[in-house]
């Protein structure tokens, strides 16, 4: 029962920390969360750009909406460590919305609770990658996973 409780805290604190992104008022929208033993398996669409970037430079915007991306990869890592102290790994993906119905996955992580990202580590890149997370990055903008 304290698992179930401890997942329904995690939906709480999900729903209340990635309503809002730093760079974007977009909500973060969960495709699939599941416990399993000691693994939580996360999917979520990234944010779209914020309505008030619609002026930028797409150049500027799209790098900016790869910032956001890595920043709630590396969230919802801590989210999940820290709400539920069964799990010890974590496949967390973030998925691009296409035309269509199809996703694409643009950043995938096997990550686990010992590999802890190194916080004085000013890059929000090498954190990721120190972490576990997968992503391709060509001149700031996300490019899609093979």
């Amino acid at each position: 029962m304290d698992v179930l409780h401890e997942f329904q805290r995690l939906l709480r604190v999900l729903g209340s920390q990635l309503r809002y992104g730093t760079l974007s008022r977009a909500p973060l929208r969960l495709v699939r969360l599941a416990f399993e033993e000691e693994t939580v398996r996360c999917d979520w669409l990234l944010r779209p750009p914020d309505v008030l970037d619609h002026g930028l430079n797409p150049e500027w915007r799209d790098r900016r909406v790869a910032i956001e991306a890595l920043h709630d990869a590396l969230t919802m890592r801590e989210l999940v460590f820290t709400t539920l102290p069964q799990a010890r790994f974590g496949e967390l993906r973030a998925f691009s919305e296409s035309s269509g119905a199809a996703r694409i996955l643009m950043i995938a992580g096997n990550v686990s609770r010992e590999a802890e990202p190194g916080h004085r580590t000013p890059s929000m890149v090498m954190r990721a990658l120190s972490c576990g997370f997968r992503f391709r990055l060509s001149n700031g903008f996300l490019e899609p996973l093979e």
